[in-house]
């Protein structure tokens, strides 16, 4: 299962597989859940919207994370693939 929250802006989510239709278009404070084989769940308003205020910028977020390189040969937790578009304001 994949979820989908959007704190700023809209996205479009739908499930990679081509045979599985729908595609559910989030706006902020808002969120949706992709399982396996079904489309994106109706959107739902996120549990504890995120004030604008308290997102830190990227770069800040970044410095905080720990570096750890990945495991090599190590296949992922789940093979299902979503494609999500998020796009992105011009000058960031």
């Amino acid at each position: 299962v994949s979820e989908v929250s959007v704190l700023e802006g809209k996205v479009s989510v739908y499930n990679i597989n081509p045979a599985i239709a729908g595609v559910v278009t989030l706006e902020r404070g808002t969120m949706s859940k992709v399982y396996q084989n079904r489309p994106p769940t109706p959107p739902a308003p996120i549990i504890q919207p995120v004030q604008k205020e308290a997102i830190a910028p990227v770069a800040e977020i970044k410095k905080e994370l720990p570096l750890t390189p990945p495991i090599e040969q190590q296949a992922p937790a789940s093979t299902t693939p979503v494609h999500i578009r998020i796009p992105i304001p011009e000058g960031i």
